[in-house]
């Protein structure tokens, strides 16, 4: 549990803030990326 929690807070992180940086457009492309099985993984771990 203590070597998850690093894990899943460091992958997350520099994913969203990236893409929250980026205009409208790239955003709704993150959205997309975010619901894909890649966050689906992360949540399985959490």
């Amino acid at each position: 549990m203590i070597s998850s929690r690093p894990y899943n807070r460091e992958v997350p992180a520099p994913t969203p803030e990236r893409r929250r940086t980026e205009p409208a457009g790239s955003r709704l492309q993150a959205t997309e990326k975010d619901r894909s099985p890649y966050r689906v993984r992360i949540s399985l771990p959490c």
